[in-house]
């Protein structure tokens, strides 16, 4: 009875993601549902389309369910009876090899928050602080503008230096993830993990793309990381060693918060992840302070400048145009440009006024329409993680101008199934996690799976694009690492 379900629901989504992909002229207006006004415009068109489609692979999966995990079992036995050095030697070769491929043939493409970034870099550079123009600024958080400022100050204005730093920082990520894993639940999943990490298509394509993705995200996993590694062994005291790995971990979250302000208050999740190792509050209490103290060391110093500098005591002054965009009356499901007729655009003088005007009412709209911002927050939640193909997205707006739109419209295609695909296996995998006396509930576990509540309720209250899920992707690819590495055991027992 399983199996016909399944077979069932799987012929179901695989025709509706063949309409999507042959007969979506006669579907197309329903994703008028999606806009509070009603209007779309053809970019958002062709998402709605690719990621409609992309239902074809849980589909095929479903169908092929058998087949599939005898598959997936067949390359696990494969990737474990590797040595280690040969394991990372070979997949780490092959992700630079792809992301340089990337840098090499694909245009580098200046759009939106690029260009801006570019700009603020080249102020840094030549103004010797954070500047927009000639003015001081705390629009964005400064760690990324910061970061190609030094690219550009070692190497002369070549942005292509940039991309070549997020191919390191993106193999960085992946092998971070790695070490990861092993500690938290096996090496036969820590090798999936890298392996869906190295030919994730939205991983490869961002390193040519001038953002802070690939920077934020190498701090924050690696933060993780340190916080996992350091382990507490007694209520008397930290080993002499695991204190200051702890400290620095707060360093490594403070300067990912400088790259973007959003796990400012993430540490508290870490108190239970202390209080499980350890087994004692205060070991978890002392840990907490220590990583407050290094996150403090870093942070505080930039807020205090904002404060005296711009009028605005935080790590940047967009939070309350942020919250605004995402809760107001037209916010629909994601993003809205700012309303010129309530904020002072394109001046950074006004980033006060900006920042103070959309915190009183992005919080007003929040407290009068209270049922309407959950369900918006499900409804951005939910297209932050419904779409993998801002990447290319990005350059589809560029090469529309040029009439060259056909390879890159492929290549979300393929961005945006392997993404559902590896989604659809992470789902299954969290929900082993938590099976009744699941082996793979653990510490690292809880603290894995915070990071994505953590994630996911940011943008709950502020609002998502599909590029914001990048930071938690090493997340989502564990999860599905392990539901393969549970798969391959069935079917090998079997």
């Amino acid at each position: 009875m399983k199996n016909i379900l399944r077979t069932i629901a799987g012929v179901i989504l695989t025709a509706i993601g063949l309409l999507a992909v042959f007969g979506f002229d006669l579907i197309r207006d329903k994703a008028a549902v999606l806009s509070p006004d009603g209007i779309i415009d053809p970019h958002s068109f062709l998402q709605f389309q690719i990621c409609l489609s992309s239902l074809l692979i849980i589909g095929l999966f479903l169908i092929l369910f058998n087949r599939a995990h005898r598959w997936l079992s067949s390359c696990t036995a494969w990737l474990v009876n590797m040595s280690a050095a040969r394991f990372l030697t070979v997949f780490l070769t092959a992700g630079f090899l792809l992301r340089l491929a990337v840098q090499i043939f694909l245009p580098l493409r200046f759009w939106a928050d690029c260009m801006g970034y570019e700009q603020l870099a080249l102020d840094w550079l030549k103004m010797g602080g954070y500047f927009d123009g000639t003015v001081p600024t705390a629009g964005w958080p400064p760690g990324y503008p910061f970061f190609l400022s030094w690219i550009y100050r070692l190497f002369g204005h070549q942005p292509q230096i940039g991309v070549f730093a997020n191919i390191l920082l993106n193999l960085g990520i992946c092998y971070l993830i790695y070490k990861i894993i092993r500690k938290v639940w096996s090496e036969k999943i820590a090798r999936l993990t890298l392996v869906i990490m190295i030919f994730f298509p939205s991983q490869i394509l961002f390193v040519n793309l001038l953002l802070s993705e690939n920077l934020f995200t190498f701090l924050f996993i690696l933060s993780l990381y340190l916080f996992i590694r350091a382990r507490s062994i007694s209520e008397t005291g930290l080993p002499r060693s695991s204190w200051f790995i702890i400290f620095l971990g707060g360093i490594c979250l403070g300067l990912a918060t400088l790259t973007r302000a959003l796990p400012l208050v993430f540490l508290p999740l870490l108190i239970p992840f202390w209080r499980w190792q350890s087994g004692y509050y205060r070991t978890a209490a002392r840990n907490f302070v220590i990583a407050l103290a290094g996150l403090a060391i870093v942070v505080t110093p930039w807020i205090i400048r904002n404060h005296y500098t711009v009028g605005v005591t935080a790590v940047s002054s967009n939070g309350g145009v942020n919250l605004y965009l995402g809760n107001n009356p037209h916010a629909g499901m994601g993003w809205i440009p700012p309303d010129s007729a309530i904020f002072v655009l394109n001046n950074p003088a006004f980033e006060a006024y900006n920042d103070s005007i959309g915190f009183a009412l992005g919080k007003k709209y929040i407290l009068d329409h209270p049922v309407t911002f959950l369900k918006r927050g499900v409804m951005k939640v939910a297209y932050m993680y419904a779409i993998d193909v801002d990447a290319v997205h990005y350059d589809l707006i560029q090469a529309a101008g040029e009439n060259k739109t056909n390879g890159y419209v492929i290549l979300a295609f393929i961005a945006q199934y392997y993404y559902i695909g590896i989604l659809f296996m992470a789902l299954l995998g969290a929900f082993l996690v938590f099976l009744k006396r699941s082996r793979y509930f653990n510490p690292g576990a809880y603290l894995l799976l915070a990071a994505i509540v953590y994630w996911s309720g940011v943008h709950f209250v502020f609002f998502g694009f599909g590029r914001f899920h990048f930071p938690i992707t090493p997340v989502i690819a564990a999860l599905a690492g392990l539901y393969i590495a549970y798969k391959s055991e069935t079917v090998r027992q079997k």
